[in-house]
């Protein structure tokens, strides 16, 4: 509709529901699906998107902004958010980027997101994380993990400290010590069901192939302990970043670590012939 007809041809005709002469609600699609189908990576920005016009050839930029005012002049009744379909496979990296920061509640859970993929928390340690468990001078978090109730060291890496400092600014206000909190009054402090929820929308709406595969926010410890496994990362380190009170839980992880599993696998000895022909070639009476 925005290229054709052409959204100044659908507003001059009375909107869609004129246009149309239909009297039923209507919804319109926000243009994300052709990020996905048409766009190509580096004609993504956090500004918009950059589009060929199927029809002449023209250049085209969509932004978020743009894409509402067109919904909205057209006079639609449910508009959605311009949003990227993550095409699989993609990294976490891209993931993230992917998500969702133009709304307070976006921004919250980008910087859940975060904590989960870059240092490993479970959610319900996130739920439970203080501002005064950062120490914003020495870049740490300190958090008291609640399934193990182990004291946990972890590094305040930049993208999670600019996370956080970004939802500070828009956080609801109120007097809790807790971080994230729920945007509805009277805005309680955010659940480790609620926040595990979202967690997995994030990823069940990325278009990430999660058919037969566990994808709750506990994947995202699983991807990290993987990912670090591959780097060449000592176990006892791992455990460290996981919070873990041995290696033992962390020795779980070692399964799927198919590339140094093969360099522990022992040749097959040759079997003499003699082995075969034993007792006239028969093996069990």
């Amino acid at each position: 509709l925005w290229l054709d007809p052409g959204e100044d041809i659908v507003y001059k005709a009375g909107g869609l529901h004129k246009f149309m002469n239909y009297d039923g609600p209507t919804l319109t699609d926000s243009g994300g699906y052709q990020v996905f189908s048409l766009a190509k990576p580096k004609d993504i920005t956090e500004e918009g998107v950059k589009f060929k016009n199927h029809l002449n050839g023209d250049s085209l930029f969509l932004t978020p902004e743009k894409s509402i005012e067109i919904q909205n002049k057209i006079g639609s009744d449910i508009v959605m958010s311009f949003d990227e379909c993550v095409k699989w496979p993609s990294t976490h990296e891209y993931l993230e980027k992917s998500v969702e920061r133009r709304s307070n509640i976006g921004i919250r859970n980008y910087a859940m997101l975060l904590l989960a993929t870059r240092l490993g928390l479970r959610v319900s340690d996130i739920s439970r994380i203080k501002f005064s468990d950062i120490d914003w001078d020495k870049n740490m978090i300190y958090v008291v993990q609640h399934k193990t109730k182990r004291s946990v060291e972890l590094p305040l890496l930049k993208e999670v400290g600019e996370a956080i400092i970004d939802y500070a600014k828009v956080r609801p206000i109120s007097n809790s010590q807790f971080i994230f909190l729920s945007e509805r009054p009277p805005y309680p402090v955010m659940k480790t069901q609620t926040i595990g929820i979202v967690i997995a929308d994030i990823l069940k709406g990325s278009t990430v192939d999660i058919r037969s595969k566990r994808h709750g926010p506990h994947s995202m410890r699983h991807s990290l302990a993987s990912n670090l496994l591959k780097q060449g990362v000592a176990l006892p380190v791992i455990s460290e970043v996981l919070g873990h009170s041995s290696t033992k839980s962390t020795s779980n992880y070692l399964r799927i670590d198919y590339t140094s599993l093969l360099t522990c696998a022992l040749p097959v000895p040759p079997v003499s012939e003699e082995f075969y022909n034993q007792g006239g070639g028969v093996f069990y009476d």
